[in-house]
Protein backbone atom coordinates (compact mmCIF):
# COMPACT_ATOMS: atom_id res chain seq x y z
CA UNK A 1 0.00 0.00 0.00
CA UNK A 2 1.11 3.55 -0.89
CA UNK A 3 2.14 5.55 1.89
CA UNK A 4 0.53 9.03 1.87
CA UNK A 5 3.88 10.51 4.09
CA UNK A 6 4.66 13.53 2.00
CA UNK A 7 1.50 15.24 3.69
CA UNK A 8 2.73 19.30 3.21
CA UNK A 9 1.23 19.56 7.13
CA UNK A 10 -0.25 17.72 9.41
CA UNK A 11 -2.16 21.35 11.33
CA UNK A 12 -1.48 23.68 8.85
CA UNK A 13 1.61 24.77 9.57
CA UNK A 14 4.82 23.05 7.73
CA UNK A 15 6.56 20.75 9.76
CA UNK A 16 10.16 21.80 9.57
CA UNK A 17 9.10 25.63 11.05
CA UNK A 18 7.18 24.40 13.27
CA UNK A 19 10.51 22.36 14.69
CA UNK A 20 12.09 25.40 14.19
CA UNK A 21 9.34 27.19 16.03
CA UNK A 22 9.51 24.94 18.45
CA UNK A 23 13.51 24.71 19.35
CA UNK A 24 13.26 28.97 19.04
CA UNK A 25 10.49 28.56 21.53
CA UNK A 26 12.84 26.50 23.86
CA UNK A 27 15.81 28.92 23.87
CA UNK A 28 13.12 31.88 24.21
CA UNK A 29 11.68 30.18 27.61
CA UNK A 30 14.90 29.31 28.77
CA UNK A 31 16.30 33.54 28.42
CA UNK A 32 13.08 34.50 29.96
CA UNK A 33 13.66 31.69 33.12
CA UNK A 34 17.09 32.98 33.27
CA UNK A 35 16.33 36.78 33.63
CA UNK A 36 13.07 36.21 35.58
CA UNK A 37 13.68 36.54 39.43
CA UNK A 38 14.43 32.99 41.30
CA UNK A 39 11.13 32.86 42.89
CA UNK A 40 10.07 32.38 39.60
CA UNK A 41 10.44 29.03 37.62
CA UNK A 42 9.14 28.63 33.76
CA UNK A 43 9.22 25.05 33.90
CA UNK A 44 6.11 23.78 32.96
CA UNK A 45 6.20 25.63 29.91
CA UNK A 46 9.25 23.70 28.30
CA UNK A 47 6.61 21.30 27.85
CA UNK A 48 4.86 22.98 25.18
CA UNK A 49 7.94 23.61 22.46
CA UNK A 50 8.98 20.26 23.24
CA UNK A 51 5.36 18.78 22.17
CA UNK A 52 5.44 21.05 18.93
CA UNK A 53 8.97 19.09 18.09
CA UNK A 54 7.46 15.89 18.95
CA UNK A 55 4.51 16.49 16.45
CA UNK A 56 6.25 17.89 13.89
CA UNK A 57 9.42 16.09 13.73
CA UNK A 58 9.66 13.47 10.91
CA UNK A 59 13.24 12.10 12.53
CA UNK A 60 13.28 10.51 16.04
CA UNK A 61 17.07 11.95 16.68
CA UNK A 62 15.36 15.66 16.39
CA UNK A 63 12.64 14.59 18.82
CA UNK A 64 15.39 12.51 21.25
CA UNK A 65 17.39 16.02 20.89
CA UNK A 66 14.32 18.50 22.23
CA UNK A 67 13.83 15.98 25.04
CA UNK A 68 17.35 16.28 26.03
CA UNK A 69 17.16 19.83 25.13
CA UNK A 70 13.70 20.61 27.29
CA UNK A 71 14.97 18.43 30.14
CA UNK A 72 18.18 20.49 30.68
CA UNK A 73 16.60 23.60 30.27
CA UNK A 74 13.82 22.52 33.02
CA UNK A 75 16.91 22.05 35.43
CA UNK A 76 19.34 24.94 34.53
CA UNK A 77 18.66 26.48 37.91
CA UNK A 78 20.49 23.54 39.30
CA UNK A 79 23.27 22.56 36.98
CA UNK A 80 23.56 26.87 37.23
CA UNK A 81 24.02 27.21 41.06
CA UNK A 82 27.75 25.15 40.77
CA UNK A 83 25.50 22.03 41.82
CA UNK A 84 27.15 18.72 40.52
CA UNK A 85 24.89 15.02 40.22
CA UNK A 86 26.80 13.76 42.99
CA UNK A 87 25.93 16.76 45.32
CA UNK A 88 22.01 16.69 44.80
CA UNK A 89 19.55 15.91 47.51
CA UNK A 90 17.11 13.28 47.07
CA UNK A 91 14.25 15.46 46.27
CA UNK A 92 16.22 17.58 43.56
CA UNK A 93 16.88 14.09 41.99
CA UNK A 94 12.93 13.58 42.20
CA UNK A 95 11.98 16.84 40.74
CA UNK A 96 14.43 15.76 37.82
CA UNK A 97 13.10 12.99 37.29
CA UNK A 98 9.46 13.88 37.41
CA UNK A 99 9.75 16.83 34.74
CA UNK A 100 11.73 14.42 32.73
CA UNK A 101 9.26 11.98 32.92
CA UNK A 102 6.32 14.49 32.49
CA UNK A 103 8.55 15.88 28.90
CA UNK A 104 8.47 12.24 28.47
CA UNK A 105 5.25 11.75 28.52
CA UNK A 106 3.79 14.48 26.81
CA UNK A 107 6.15 13.99 23.87
CA UNK A 108 4.87 10.29 23.49
CA UNK A 109 1.45 11.79 23.39
CA UNK A 110 2.68 14.16 20.48
CA UNK A 111 4.28 11.39 18.48
CA UNK A 112 1.13 8.87 19.17
CA UNK A 113 -0.96 11.98 17.58
CA UNK A 114 1.09 12.51 14.76
CA UNK A 115 1.24 8.83 14.02
CA UNK A 116 -2.48 9.09 14.15
CA UNK A 117 -2.95 11.88 11.86
CA UNK A 118 -0.99 10.08 9.60
CA UNK A 119 -2.50 7.57 9.48
CA UNK A 120 -6.21 9.13 9.38
CA UNK A 121 -4.22 10.90 6.14
CA UNK A 122 -3.62 8.03 4.86
CA UNK A 123 -7.20 6.24 5.45
CA UNK A 124 -8.75 9.95 3.84
CA UNK A 125 -6.58 10.06 0.63
CA UNK A 126 -6.28 6.21 -0.87
CA UNK A 127 -8.62 3.37 -1.56
CA UNK A 128 -8.20 0.87 1.09
CA UNK A 129 -8.28 -2.01 -1.54
CA UNK A 130 -5.95 -0.91 -4.23
CA UNK A 131 -3.97 1.38 -2.19
CA UNK A 132 -3.91 3.92 -5.12
CA UNK A 133 -4.64 7.65 -4.53
CA UNK A 134 -8.59 8.26 -4.17
CA UNK A 135 -9.71 11.65 -6.01
CA UNK A 136 -10.00 14.05 -3.55
CA UNK A 137 -5.95 13.25 -2.97
CA UNK A 138 -5.35 12.31 -6.73
CA UNK A 139 -6.78 16.07 -7.82
CA UNK A 140 -4.45 17.51 -5.32
CA UNK A 141 -1.47 15.96 -5.89
CA UNK A 142 -2.14 16.83 -9.89
CA UNK A 143 -3.02 20.15 -9.28
CA UNK A 144 0.33 21.00 -7.04
CA UNK A 145 2.25 19.22 -10.05
CA UNK A 146 0.67 21.09 -12.73
CA UNK A 147 1.53 24.48 -11.06
CA UNK A 148 5.28 23.50 -10.48
CA UNK A 149 5.64 22.47 -14.08
CA UNK A 150 3.71 25.28 -15.13
CA UNK A 151 6.31 27.15 -13.25
CA UNK A 152 9.53 25.69 -14.67
CA UNK A 153 7.84 25.48 -18.29
CA UNK A 154 7.96 21.94 -18.56
CA UNK A 155 5.50 19.36 -20.84
CA UNK A 156 3.63 17.28 -19.09
CA UNK A 157 0.89 14.37 -19.43
CA UNK A 158 -1.62 13.30 -17.15
CA UNK A 159 -2.86 9.23 -17.89
CA UNK A 160 -6.18 8.66 -16.11
CA UNK A 161 -8.08 4.97 -16.31
CA UNK A 162 -11.63 4.40 -16.56
CA UNK A 163 -12.92 0.48 -16.22
CA UNK A 164 -16.94 1.01 -17.56
CA UNK A 165 -19.29 -1.57 -16.68
CA UNK A 166 -17.34 -3.14 -14.16
CA UNK A 167 -20.46 -3.14 -12.10
CA UNK A 168 -20.84 -6.57 -14.45
CA UNK A 169 -17.99 -8.29 -12.92
CA UNK A 170 -19.23 -7.68 -9.83
CA UNK A 171 -23.26 -8.24 -10.97
CA UNK A 172 -22.14 -11.63 -12.80
CA UNK A 173 -18.82 -13.20 -11.01
CA UNK A 174 -19.30 -11.10 -7.17
CA UNK A 175 -17.56 -8.49 -4.94
CA UNK A 176 -14.91 -10.99 -4.08
CA UNK A 177 -13.59 -11.51 -8.32
CA UNK A 178 -14.20 -7.85 -8.80
CA UNK A 179 -11.91 -6.69 -5.66
CA UNK A 180 -8.84 -9.37 -7.19
CA UNK A 181 -9.91 -7.78 -10.66
CA UNK A 182 -9.27 -4.08 -9.24
CA UNK A 183 -5.97 -5.41 -7.27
Amino acid sequence: MMQVNNVESLFGVKPKIAVLLGFGLLLLIVMIDVLSPDDYRLVLLYLFPAAIIALNAKSMKVVIAALIIATLFENYFLFGDGYFPFYFTTIEILNILIRFLATLLIMWLARSLRRSQLRVNLLANTDSLTGLWNRRWARIMIEQAIARLEEAQEVFSVALIDVNDFKKINDVRGHLVGDQALT
